[in-house]
């Protein structure tokens, strides 16, 4: 459907609803707002065209509803309005006549018509035509025309609805509700009109002479657009969305959601849920549309435990960030801003974090000391058997027995020894396989004082 016009909230609202696409104007053509456009003021000589900015092919069905004005002239008035499918760009200039289409080639029209050539019917009319011909009498013209039960220049907007089925090949035109024209065609237009394009641009063109009226069309609903909206929502917290331009609504799941049958529903879902909405126009049209309600948490964090640093080895404090949709903000008491801190330095040291929709904090205690007199942690290792630099080897463990656990980058447990007085370790996993070269992480834990040592490990 797409026809969120309104979109209000009663909690937190994060992100607005994405935008679908619209339409280039081209000529005398311009927007005035709501998926209105004017091709032609009331004024001669004009020719205006809008075309949509998502192409379209004839071999996947489609459906539009718009609104029609002719303005309100019925002597000396307009020409009328062409929908049209045309194959060479979405910026194409109208022609000055023939409603802005005449002569345009490897294309295919719907005429509103409000003009009566020597070849046209008296009434306003109908028209489907090819190859820019105008003319109903003579070849391409596909059929007769069809007139409209009343003059269209009555100064009213009038609600058409076009559709088309590839399976079928046939196109239906309904007028204010009502089916006015249907056409099956005897080939394929993908193959017979638009030379196997699968790229046809959808449009309307409309043009005056010394005769004119105001024209101008809404564009209301059509499944080229993207009917997808996305919202971000606090944990907790509820949204009010409002749609207009349906009679009966349905959305579906039910969970979540004040009154599913609603126009103006209000979502609290616990968690991320997309909802679809299927909305009944007017004329009975059904229209879907899908709303995703982002549920976003506040933040939570969490430190390492207090713990002990040898004021030789910069150690990291990485937080441990329990809610990853959305990226927080980080404040450090020492004024950083950066997700991880490296110290070496005894003292507190405090995190808080701040998301759109909270924030929480933590501390640690680190203690630094001198442990060049006690013990001697080297940082690289080569273990390729050379008998240099083979082991991870902490010396200055004498008659003090130590647990050391080494792990990977990605927090892979590779080695583990405990209460041993010679530590050391030759490079190989629990398999006994080489590990591969890179960064590794070793924790030293002193089994009669509990003080901790971390620190990173190259292999090469």
């Amino acid at each position: 459907m797409n026809a969120l016009k309104a979109l209000f909230w009663s909690a937190l609202l994060l992100m607005p609803f994405s935008a679908f696409s619209q339409f280039t104007t081209v000529g005398s053509a311009k927007a005035n707002g709501n998926n209105c456009y004017e091709f032609t003021s009331d004024s001669a000589f004009q020719q205006g065209a809008i075309w949509h900015q998502q192409a379209l092919t004839f071999d996947a069905a489609f459906e539009f509803t718009f609104e029609l004005s002719f303005g309100q002239k019925d002597t000396n008035g307009g020409t009328g309005i062409a929908l049209v499918f045309q194959t060479l760009s979405d910026s194409l200039l109208p022609s000055t006549t023939q409603m802005g289409y005449g002569g345009l080639v490897s294309s295919l029209a719907i005429e509103f018509d409000t003009y009566q050539d020597s070849f046209d019917l008296a009434e306003d009319h109908l028209g489907i035509l090819v190859q820019g011909n105008t003319n109903h009498l003579v070849a391409p013209s596909l059929t007769s025309p069809v007139p409209f039960p009343v003059n269209i220049e009555d100064g009213n907007s009038h609600l058409v609805h076009v559709s088309w089925n590839p399976a079928l090949l046939e196109m239906n035109v309904s007028w204010n509700c009502d089916t006015l024209f249907t056409y099956a065609f005897p080939y394929s237009p993908t193959d017979s009109i638009f030379g196997g394009n699968q790229q046809i641009y959808v449009g309307f063109t409309a043009a005056t002479d010394s005769i004119f009226n105001q024209q101008a069309v809404c564009w209301i609903n059509s499944n080229l657009e993207e009917h997808t909206q996305s919202v971000q929502v606090c944990k907790g917290d509820s949204i009010t969305v409002s749609y207009t331009g349906g009679n009966f609504y349905s959305w579906t799941p039910v969970s979540g959601i004040s009154t599913p049958t609603s126009a103006t529903p209000t979502f609290f879902p616990l968690d991320t849920t997309t909802y679809t909405l299927t909305t009944t126009d007017s004329c009975n049209y059904n229209w879907n549309d899908t709303l995703t309600i982002n549920v976003i948490a506040a933040p939570e964090i969490i430190l390492p435990e207090d713990t002990t640093i040898c004021t030789s080895i910069p150690w990291t404090i990485s937080p441990v960030y329990q809610y990853s949709a959305i990226t927080p903000w980080y404040f450090w008491n020492t004024g950083s801003n950066t997700p991880a801190l490296i110290v070496n330095q005894t003292g507190w040291y405090n995190v808080t974090i701040n998301n759109l929709c909270g924030s929480d904090n933590d501390s640690i205690y680190v203690t630094a000391e001198d442990c060049s007199t006690t013990l001697f942690i080297p940082n690289v290792i080569t273990p390729n058997g050379d008998g240099i630099n083979d082991y991870f080897e902490i010396l200055g463990t004498d008659d003090v027995r130590y647990e050391l656990v080494i792990y990977s980058r990605w927090g892979q447990l590779i080695f583990k020894t405990e209460y041993a007085e010679k530590v050391h370790w030759d490079g190989t996993s629990f398999s006994g396989q080489k590990v591969e070269q890179g960064v590794y992480y070793y924790i030293l834990k002193n089994t009669n004082t509990t003080k901790t040592y971390k620190g990173t490990l190259t292999v090469l």
